[in-house]
């Protein structure tokens, strides 16, 4: 029987994994799909034949993802041995590739109407592929119950991490520079890099003022510290630094991967729910990024650099930023908090757009390849950067690239473009719904309501798709080249209603 803490904890870092998995196999299913269509393998069949072999890949990735994640929560909690152990962890990699959820995902194939019936081929094919994949399991976790079983008799477990003193969670202070220091020596300065970021709770104190320290003891920071943990298992580690404050060390990360990476872990303190003293509470992350070797030689010189980028995002909250390289003054939008690939994409997007609204431009890799100086491996790198704050959104397919064009959202542009930044299209719709009421006419031109307001196409078109999109006003769309995205704006009970809010 397995301890709960392990259990729950390989549940966090197993929702870690299957969203990658998902997308790996699904990005897999895209090649092989344009593959078959080139070669004219169009038919029904060889279709099923691709969720097929999907489904195996999801079996294999399952299997060997939970392995991992049982490796790595046994040396990090000093799991005891005992002669159940090895039992036990097999039934736990059963958990995750029931035979139920096999027949499940032969039934969501779609049918295709064809008369053969695959789905009997495809269960006895997708439970041999699941007995095969906890083969090679069950022949791992023997192994590493050997060697538990080895350590156990030899000597006191090795390699224990020292924790926080006070919540006995995260990493200690210390421990996290000591391992941080074993991950240079093995990578060395030409072999790889470390990411280290810094994490700060914002408006903590506010909060801590509010419901008292013991109960944000007792009630908030244990949920925090293993949302931290849960989080970052899979790729680092992260340690206490504060009562607010928590360094994450990623090994073998670059410079783009730790910005997706912190932007994914903002989002999930964004969306996540606290419950403070029986009631909920919501709080957001505000993260520096820093890179060995290329900001610091050591682990102080790092982490003070993180910790000044952190800094920068604290007066905006919510917020990652990058510590820019020493050329800062070559980049193109150094204060983005981008990385040099992503700062290039956002730049070429702005230059590209006439009217800052959702795909505008709507541009193929080829085209932002030649005219925007990235490679496509640093065009691939920049957009799933980009896509990871929601400032565009790709075509997914199965070519080398990964995607057939690219589409920003309107907050690429309130994000980086020096005229917007800063300004916020909610608001600003709300000032629209104001001017359009007080105008008293049932239906406007938006290029009225601008001059009204003294705003450019630029700021007034994100601010009237937002009104369309959430149903506080009907707008008819324009044609041909005129900057405004719209042509007449229609008052209704839902603008009046916006406009009168406080």
């Amino acid at each position: 029987m397995l301890p709960n803490s392990f259990s729950d904890r390989l549940n966090k870092m197993m929702e870690i994994k299957l969203e990658e998995i998902a997308q790996e196999t699904q990005e897999a299913f895209s090649r092989d799909s344009a593959e078959a269509a080139s070669r004219g393998l169009i038919h029904s069949s060889n279709t099923l034949g691709l969720y097929q072999r999907r489904r195996v890949r999801q079996i294999e990735r399952r299997v060997e993802a939970v392995l991992l994640c049982q490796k790595r929560l046994i040396s990090a909690v000093r799991l005891p041995f005992n002669e159940t152990l090895a039992s036990a962890l097999k039934a736990q990699s059963e958990e995750w590739v029931t035979p139920e959820w096999c027949e499940q995902s032969v039934q969501s194939d779609p049918d295709l109407g064809l008369v053969k019936d695959y789905k009997t081929d495809f269960r006895k094919e997708t439970l041999q592929a699941r007995n095969s994949a906890l083969k090679k399991a069950s022949i791992e976790i023997d192994l590493l119950i050997d060697e538990l079983r080895a350590q156990s008799t030899i000597q006191a477990p090795v390699n224990a991490k020292e924790l926080d003193q006070k919540f006995k969670i995260l990493l200690s202070p210390d421990q996290a520079k000591k391992d941080f220091n074993e991950w240079v020596e093995k990578l060395g300065p030409v072999n790889g890099s470390v990411a280290v970021l810094f994490l700060d709770l914002d408006n903590f104190k506010a909060l801590n003022t509010k419901y008292t320290e013991p109960r944000i003891d007792q009630d908030f920071l244990p949920d925090a510290m293993n949302l931290v943990e849960g989080f970052v298992r899979v790729r680092g580690e992260a340690a206490k630094h504060g009562g607010d404050e928590y360094v994450i060390i990623l090994p073998n990360h670059d410079a783009t991967e730790a910005v997706v990476f912190s932007e994914k872990l903002r989002r999930a303190f964004e969306q996540h729910k606290f419950s403070v003293a029986g009631n909920d509470v919501r709080i957001t992350v505000s993260i520096g990024v820093a890179m060995w070797p290329l900001h610091g030689s050591t682990y102080e010189e790092v982490l003070t650099k993180s910790s000044a980028a952190k800094q920068i995002a604290k007066a905006n909250r919510n917020k990652v930023v990058l510590v820019q390289a020493a050329t800062e003054q070559e980049l193109p939008l150094p204060k983005s908090g981008l990385s040099p690939a992503g700062q290039k994409l956002a730049l070429f997007l702005n230059q590209q757009s006439q009217a800052a609204e959702e795909a505008d431009p709507l541009l193929g890799p080829e085209i932002i390849s030649a005219n925007g100086q990235l490679t496509e491996e640093e065009l691939t790198i920049a957009a799933d950067e980009l896509r990871a704050r929601g400032w565009l959104t790709t075509d997914v397919d199965g070519s080398k690239i990964g995607f057939r064009y690219i589409q920003p959202t309107p907050f690429l542009f309130f994000e980086t473009d020096p005229d917007l930044r800063g300004w916020d299209p909610r608001q600003d719709a709300k000032t629209v719904a104001m001017v359009a009421v007080g105008m008293e006419e049932e239906s406007l031109s938006p290029r009225k309501i601008g001059e009204k307001l003294g705003w450019e196409p630029r700021r007034l078109n994100p601010a009237m798709s937002w009104l369309e999109n959430q149903g506080f006003a009907k707008l008819y769309s324009t044609m041909g080249s005129s900057p405004y995205r719209f042509t007449v704006m229609f008052v209704t009970p839902s603008t009046r209603r916006l406009a009168s809010e406080t």
